[in-house]
């Protein structure tokens, strides 16, 4: 990027009395810049930009000026309502994410920085594995001063991160007030006690399963059932089966359902870029392309189930992004919460484990029953986190998050870790409503087109659909799915979508 006149340039994009289309073209700017550079971190690029620096090159679509702008635009109708919302979104989002950048820049050093154990200094990174790592290569007092390091580690980070998205969301909040996207802050507020139900409804109806669940997953990894975190995630990691879950071919397992399904064509467009080395295992995306080029960055830890299962939502996250409507205004085409690909990508890492849609192998028919259950565990716990998340925000004690995580992952996490688990409220928000909203909706799809829906061309039609609905309609409270599911959430689905994972646990 050329510095200062590139700046200028695109400051000036902004001036008073210049037309709309000029902020679509500082946004699209904007979020094609901050596209390359994210997959220049991917592939670890020395001069790669950080999001600070990115945001410092389009100074005007994080002030004052740039919402100025957009309340002049209301004012003389020059938008249509939903590309208005979707824009004062995208710089709401904006706004918020100068606040998050020197917290997210943390989180990416996070794995290499030393930190103290026993006298010798030990990665953070090399810790994580540790505990992942059921074998006897580690010496039990050698885990013990992991733990605790890690543990010192967190009681450092938590307050900063919690710190940071507290400022972030009131900016962003505040960008959004009065806007019809979000509502008057009333409205806004009932918004979020409905979210809020939603998630305490989920976790009391998944309670018994999760707990099910995980100690089915002690007894297949030859473990006692968990009483402390670091021996939960001994567990999680899943050891026995990794030979099934191997990082050879995953590309390709990974994406043999939405080929079934008829995406074989916009498949090709999704982009594997090298690991990137995030804390987490989540998968990253860039849209370089809305259209033609999506990119997909997994985890650098490679953990067997847990990487297939994420590998798995970010290719299905990257396909329903190229499924959008081409010819929507791009402030619609790239929304901030892609809540239409986050549902495909539930339903999809559903098909995994699924007995109809999963593939069958007579080899592995004896492990079967071990593979339903650690990607089953792990999808449960990520719908359960994302919803004790949810309910965080409606608490008020200060040892909200332990009990949340106590109920959530069935042992006890220390504050600070705790906090940790559950930060990042407004992805949980869109993941938790993905993963309720398709445990419900693969259930009516069946019931409409067979129990192989996944194989039936109108399903293709179906989603398709959904993604443009999304991007044109008020997907606060899920992803309407055209003839299924044209409402909002309500509680009634949430026992639909218990039921499902019931039927799942056999």
């Amino acid at each position: 990027m050329e510095e200062g006149t590139l700046a200028r340039r695109r400051g000036s994009w902004l001036g008073r009395g210049v037309p709309a289309t000029t902020l679509r073209r500082a946004l699209e700017s904007y979020r094609r810049d901050e596209a390359r550079a994210r997959v220049g971190r991917f592939r670890g690029a020395a001069r790669a930009p950080s999001e600070a620096e990115v945001i410092l090159e389009h100074p005007l679509l994080s002030t004052d000026e740039a919402l100025e702008r957009l309340a002049e635009i209301e004012a003389q109708g020059m938008l249509a309502a939903a590309e208005l919302r979707a824009m004062r979104a995208h710089v709401a989002d904006i706004r918020a994410e100068r606040v998050l950048a020197p917290t997210r820049a943390a989180w990416r050093s996070l794995s290499a920085r030393v930190v103290e154990r026993s006298g010798h200094g030990a990665r953070v990174g090399d810790l994580v594995e540790e505990l992942a790592t059921p074998d006897a290569e580690v010496q039990r007092a050698q885990r013990e001063a992991g733990v605790r390091a890690l543990e010192r580690v967190a009681d450092e980070v938590a307050p900063r991160v919690a710190e940071s998205e507290l400022r972030a969301r009131a900016v962003r909040e505040g960008a959004l007030v009065g806007d019809r996207w979000a509502g008057p802050a009333s409205t806004a507020a009932e918004a979020t006690t409905d979210l809020s139900a939603l998630a305490q409804a989920w976790l009391a109806v998944t309670d018994d399963a999760a707990m099910e669940l995980i100690e089915r997953a002690a007894r297949h990894e030859g473990l006692a059932r968990p009483q402390r975190w670091d021996e939960l995630a001994r567990v999680l990691a899943f050891r026995a089966v990794r030979g099934s879950f191997g990082p050879r071919d995953r590309g390709r397992r990974v994406g043999a359902p939405l080929a079934v399904l008829g995406f074989g064509r916009e498949l090709s467009s999704v982009r594997l870029e090298p690991p990137h080395p995030s804390v987490g295992v989540r998968a990253r995306l860039a849209v370089l392309d809305s259209a033609r080029d999506v990119r997909v960055s997994p985890a650098a830890r490679e953990l067997g189930a847990a990487s297939e299962l994420n590998l798995a939502e970010g290719v299905a996250r990257a396909l329903g992004q190229l499924l959008t409507p081409a010819a929507l205004p791009f402030a619609q085409r790239v929304p901030v919460v892609d809540h239409a690909p986050r549902l495909l990508a539930a339903l999809m890492q559903q098909a995994l484990v699924d007995p109809v849609a999963a593939p069958r192998d007579r080899a592995l028919a004896r492990e079967r029953p071990h593979h339903v259950t650690a990607l089953l565990v792990l999808q449960l716990a990520a719908a359960r986190t994302a919803a004790a998340a949810v309910a965080l925000r409606a608490e008020d004690s200060p040892d909200a998050a332990e009990a949340l995580s106590q109920r959530v992952f069935g042992v006890g996490l220390p504050r600070s870790l705790a906090r940790l688990a559950l930060s990042g409220e407004r992805s949980h928000a869109a993941r938790f409503l993905a993963h309720l909203q398709a445990f419900a909706c693969w259930s009516l799809l069946r019931d409409a087109l067979d129990e192989d829906w996944f194989r039936n061309p109108r399903a293709a039609e179906l989603l398709r659909a959904s993604m443009a609905l999304s991007a044109t309609g008020d997907a606060r409270m899920g992803v309407p799915l055209p003839g299924l599911f044209e409402r909002p959430l309500a509680l009634s689905d949430v026992h639909v979508a218990r039921d499902r994972v019931v039927e799942l646990l056999g």
